[in-house]
């Protein structure tokens, strides 16, 4: 090799070599391991990212769906029926030519449930029984529709809840407010006696009675 004026001699195995076979090798090697090392630690790095990625996105849906629920009965609250409804009448707008419409299709139905005579229950035995009203009166609400496709149950707060029915016929809807209607016809049992609450429905279809969630 010149370099300059000067020569120099490179010879694999010759005692003149800068590195021999062996230092070669071993050197290749080293490179070969600190190669495989630093890819090991990226690989694990970017599992540890996803994995953070993961938990965060967890994270964030628990939030969800803790601030969606309400914390006395577990249904679904007053938030997450306004983003229901609003998402479903958004849908069914695109969908659908709003002056096209008709009793006989399927269409958005809120059904409006108040208990009447809970008040006094809470008046007079006090608001933890009439806590046991609400969740009992919820339970009954899961177990009638739970298993109907296209029905959502919320509590908006104190003795009020709604029900969100879609994609059913007005026949359907008709049925499954009898249906809720009978909910109050068994009694709660409180402090070992039976006490009876009764229940004040209404029903808003949309788009015949409503264009939007504010009307």
């Amino acid at each position: 090799i010149m370099i300059g004026n000067d020569r120099y001699e490179l010879q694999i195995g010759s005692s003149r070599s800068i590195f021999s076979n062996k230092d070669y090798i071993q050197a290749l090697i080293l490179s070969l391991a600190f190669s495989l090392l630093f890819f090991l630690i990226m690989k694990k790095l970017a599992r540890q990212k996803k994995s953070d990625v993961v938990l965060d996105r967890k994270a964030i849906e628990d939030i969800e769906s803790q601030l969606r629920t309400d914390d006395l009965t577990k249904l679904l609250n007053r938030r997450a029926c306004q983003q229901d409804l609003k998402s479903l009448i958004k849908n069914y707008s695109l969908k659908k030519n709003l002056d096209d419409t008709n009793e006989s299709n399927p269409s958005v139905h809120i059904v409006f449930i108040d208990l009447d005579g809970f008040k006094r229950i809470n008046d007079t035995l006090g608001h933890s029984y009439g806590d046991t009203v609400l969740v009992e009166y919820g339970s009954r609400l899961k177990e009638l529709l739970g298993n109907i496709e296209g029905i959502s149950f919320y509590r908006l707060g104190g003795d009020e809840f709604t029900v969100i029915i879609d994609g059913h016929i007005k026949e359907d809807v008709k049925n499954i407010v009898e249906s809720i209607s009978y909910l109050t016809k068994e009694p709660f049992s409180l402090r070992k006696e039976k006490y009876y609450v009764t229940q004040s429905i209404g029903v808003a279809a949309y788009p015949n009675d409503a264009k939007n969630t504010e009307t």
